[in-house]
């Protein structure tokens, strides 16, 4: 005998007759849609208290959601589509930033050290050739388009590494051994 799924949380969007895939690209546009509107919330309270460029990247979650969710809707489980509409969102992310730091410059110079505006603008074209290595792979093999995604990845990971590096920058740490 299977065991019964456990109860749908409250005010869960899941469909009992949907897919797991469906489900989940279901629960991930719910989450984007409410982490908009948080920070626009943030923002209606206090004006500009969350970047534009993060109100944007929120926006970028949320469009590839609902492409996730209408792709899985309509049976497609072929992700390729999304992965793709990511690196879109990427690219945007990253031109804002280093347009960002560029305006700000122009207003107050030195206000991003140049070295930095140079790191952005180059982020801003790896994203760009990325995105064009996805869409000349949209008719390759399904391996082809997973090694092009991993790569995707693996860079969204180093920025990742990057942001927090710039957030925590390393301290003098004095390491105290107990015997």
């Amino acid at each position: 005998m299977a065991a019964a799924a456990p109860p749908a949380p409250e005010g869960s969007p899941a469909r009992p007759a949907e897919s797991l895939d469906v489900q989940y690209a279901r629960a991930q546009l719910a989450l984007a849609e409410a982490n908009l509107k948080r920070v626009e919330e943030i923002n209606r309270r206090v004006a500009r208290a969350v970047s534009d460029k993060v109100v944007d990247e929120y926006r970028g979650d949320l469009a590839v959601a609902k492409a996730r969710l209408e792709l899985t809707s309509r049976g497609d489980t072929d992700s390729f589509q999304v992965w793709l509409r990511s690196a879109e969102a990427n690219l945007k992310s990253a031109e804002r930033a280093w347009q960002n730091a560029t305006l700000a410059n122009r207003h107050m110079p030195a206000t991003v050290e140049p070295l930095d505006v140079e790191r952005l603008r180059l982020r801003a074209e790896v994203c760009r050739v990325e995105l064009e290595q996805g869409r000349a792979l949209a008719g390759a093999t399904r391996q082809a388009q997973l090694e092009w995604r991993v790569r995707t990845l693996t860079s969204e990971v180093d920025r990742l590494d990057e942001a927090v590096f710039r957030l925590n920058p390393p301290r003098p740490s004095y390491l105290f051994w107990r015997y």
